[in-house]
């Protein structure tokens, strides 16, 4: 993931489980994990989260609750970066991680920094397709959109391994 707008409010990232059908518009039933950048543009109130989305126009459920805030560093539009998306052990798990540095982003738990964030599973949603998202979470009277740029999107069964302390 690379490029995208950071004056706009918008969420962006990797979605998965999704339920047929798939509508051309509004949220697909399924999990996301979203990189969230709110429309300030200040670093510090970017995030990363898991939510499941009931489809439609139904607001989507933070899965994290306060994890992935306070991220050290902070993503910076002009980076490139990875989002990772994974199931394990009763838990969806995410990850983003710097490609200039081949290092995991830190983030706040709410006690203390990780590289990554978890939500129990809820078995709504056990199987479905994968994708990408980009939609505008904050929307005013002016015409605005989402400007993300992903590459070498990669969808598989093997869930990444444990990186070592």
């Amino acid at each position: 993931m690379l490029n995208w707008t950071y004056n706009w409010g918008e969420d962006i990232g990797l979605l998965a489980r999704m339920q047929e059908p798939i509508p051309s518009f509004f949220l697909p039933k399924g999990y996301a994990l979203l990189l969230r950048n709110d429309k300030d543009g200040n670093p510090a109130s970017r995030r990363l989260m898991i939510v499941k989305s009931m489809g439609g126009i139904s607001f989507p459920v933070f899965l994290t609750k306060g994890q992935g805030r306070l991220m050290r560093p902070a993503p910076d539009p002009s980076g490139d970066y990875r989002l990772k998306f994974w199931s394990s052990g009763g838990f969806l798990w995410g990850q983003i991680i710097d490609k200039s540095t081949g290092s995991a982003i830190m983030m706040s738990d709410g006690t203390t920094y990780t590289d990554r964030i978890s939500a129990a599973e809820d078995e709504a949603y056990t199987s479905g397709r994968s994708g990408l998202i980009a939609y505008v979470h904050i929307v005013s009277y002016r015409a605005e959109g989402v400007s993300p740029t992903f590459d070498n999107f990669y969808s598989g069964t093997d869930a990444p391994s444990a990186p070592s302390p």
